[in-house]
């Protein structure tokens, strides 16, 4: 009898943990897609090519 009540004990311990982990890597994931979503339309904004602050260099003479 002890037996089966540590095994559902073990069995609830082991649910709640398992809940837990796929709770929380669902959250961090939600909060990757909506930073790479941020990114995403951020990229869409056209960058300058050269940064003013530094010279150009002409590589071929």
């Amino acid at each position: 009898m002890k037996l089966i009540i540590v095994l559902a004990i073990s069995l609830v311990c082991a649910m709640a943990i398992i809940a837990g982990v796929l709770v929380g890597g669902g959250i961090y994931q939600s909060m990757l897609f909506e930073e790479y979503m941020e990114d995403l339309e951020d990229s869409e904004k056209p960058e300058p090519l050269t940064d003013s602050n530094f010279p150009e260099i002409d590589v071929l003479p």
